[in-house]
């Protein structure tokens, strides 16, 4: 490369382990900048929203996490200089909520990343709870479906084991409200299409404080839901789940 020219590449396909997990991506942008004769690369994700994401800022902090891991392991020469990881900056840009444009990719700030590599460690590590999670089954793991969860590759799992012991996750409702309902007796799809709105478990549920949800609605929802599984109204245990492989056309 002739000396202190800029470049840059898109959709840079990345892979590595981070602790106990397995990580692979696609960085949008990897520009190649100078600044007081020394290389630096802005790894930047562009997202078509106008509203700022945690987590869109866990993935570019992932991407650098991993860049800087293969540069540890690879001797990294720009122009006859070594380069440093310490000289990799992350932006992520969305959609500017006054001008309805994009952000620069170029002039936008970089990021502080530090706080979040910090949790990404711990999360990642032999003992932390991504490993916990991997190992825990899933009758006993608090989680949340949405509409996002078509889009994960584990999908399979727990949308159908759901799906087969008519879980109420599958209502999209929040994890603490599932457990609401589980110390007040209501367990499953069944039991709440079942309940008696007038009851005890009914009035136990609303007494609690941190119940937000309207019950009346979600026992609907149950019975929706319900009808939509295979042998809705049958027991769990008479039929099984198989998961379709992901398509790749």
């Amino acid at each position: 490369m002739p000396e202190k020219q800029k470049a840059y590449g898109r959709e840079i396909s990345i892979e590595g382990t981070l602790g106990e997990v397995n990580i692979y991506g696609q960085i949008d942008f990897v520009v190649l900048l100078w600044e007081n004769d020394e290389p630096k690369l802005r790894l930047v994700e562009s997202k078509a929203s106008r509203k700022d994401r945690t987590y869109y800022q866990v993935q570019i902090c992932l991407y650098r996490m991993l860049v800087c891991q293969l540069i540890g392991e690879n001797y990294l020469n720009i122009s006859g200089i070594k380069f440093q990881p310490e000289n990799i900056e992350c932006v992520v840009v969305r959609i500017d909520e006054n001008t309805n444009k994009i952000q620069d990719i170029i002039k936008s700030p970089a990021l502080n990343l530090d706080t979040i590599e910090a949790d990404i460690n711990r999360l990642v590590a032999s003992d932390g709870v991504l490993k916990w999670i991997i190992e825990t089954d899933l009758s006993d793991l608090d989680y949340q479906l949405g509409r996002k969860c078509s889009d994960c590759l584990l999908s399979f799992h727990c949308l159908a084991e759901s799906a087969r012991e008519k879980r109420l996750e599958l209502l999209g409702i929040n994890s603490s409200i599932v457990r609401i309902l589980h110390k007040a007796g209501v367990n499953n799809l069944d039991d709440l299409s079942e309940l008696d709105l007038e009851g005890n478990q009914a009035t136990e549920i609303k007494k609690d404080i941190s119940f937000t949800d309207n019950l009346e609605l979600l026992k609907l929802k149950a019975k929706t839901r319900r009808r939509t599984l295979p042998d809705g109204d049958s027991n769990p245990d008479t039929y099984e789940v198989e998961a379709l492989p992901k398509y790749s056309g």
